[in-house]
This record gives structure tokens, C-alpha cells and sequence, in this order.
């Protein structure tokens, strides 16, 4: 996992080429209007969601995927994430390989404040929650670029 401000995106390269699609479309696109959804890139590695949500005080189950990462960007609002144990994972039977995805229960150990200007990097296997509310539940509207790396 990776969290950190926009600025430091560039530096993340050499860890994960397919970052350069994701500076690209990042410099190159109107993010604030575009509407929520699912969009491909030139680069079939790579394809993002918008998505527009109200947080929540409850926190919802971990998730984690096998063969893309998440690289999270707020582009409105402010959201916690919570981390949990990589081990938490082994125990997961009901994974869904078609969406490449997983739900289920853990505790946290990690907790992150993303808000505008940072990121967070969840890579395969690394269990991860968000949208949860600062204080009172709130508009976010975030772009989630999903890299795939296997």
C-alpha cells in the first residue's frame, strides 16, 4: 500500500510503469465534470471509475482484488480508509474472479485520511475499505484508476 500526495505520484514509477497512463490521463482529463461510470484507456492495463457517493459512519466490509490494483484519488469531499492484514486474506473462499474481487470482515490496522491532492495504492491482495465519513456523512466524488499487474 501506498499513500501519498499527487506531486510524489511521478516518483512511484520504477515500482509501477503503468503509473505514466495514469499521470496522463490525469493531466489530460476534466475530471470535475466528468459524470459518474466506467471508462477504458488506450492502454488496456488500464481503466478507471468516477464515482459519486455520500460516506458512511458504519464502516462496510474489506475488499481486495488478485490481478488489479487501485490506485484512489479523491477529486471531492474527504474519506477515511482503513487497512487490514494481508494474512486476513488467505482465509477468503468466496472470490469472485470475474470482477476480481473479494468482501469480508477484519479488523483494521491502518487508517488514512484521503482528501483532495492525495492518493492511496492498494495493490493485489491487500485488503482495503473506504468511504467512510470524517465526521457527519458527506459528498465525495473520486476517480479509482484499476491498474492490472498479473
Amino acid at each position: 500500500m501506498i499513500f501519498d500526495t499527487l506531486n510524489h505520484l511521478p516518483d512511484y514509477l520504477p515500482l509501477m510503469p503503468q503509473l505514466a497512463e495514469v499521470i496522463k490521463i490525469l493531466q489530460q482529463s476534466d475530471f470535475a465534470n466528468k459524470p459518474a461510470g466506467r471508462y477504458e484507456t488506450d492502454n488496456p492495463a488500464v481503466r478507471f471509475n468516477i464515482d459519486e457517493y455520500e460516506t458512511v459512519q458504519q464502516p462496510k466490509a474489506f475488499e481486495f482484488h488478485k490481478k488489479y490494483a487501485d490506485v484512489q484519488i479523491v477529486l471531492q469531499g474527504r474519506e477515511i480508509h482503513h487497512t487490514a492484514l494481508r494474512d486476513d486474506v488467505l482465509a477468503v473462499k468466496d472470490f469472485d474472479t470475474e470482477r476480481d474481487i473479494a468482501f469480508f470482515d477484519s479488523l483494521p490496522v491502518g487508517e488514512y485520511l484521503l482528501e483532495y491532492g492525495r492518493f492511496c495504492i492498494y495493490f493485489p491482495n491487500e485488503p482495503h475499505r473506504s468511504q467512510l465519513a470524517t465526521d457527519e456523512p458527506a459528498f465525495v466524488k473520486k476517480v479509482v484508476f484499476k491498474v492490472r499487474l498479473n
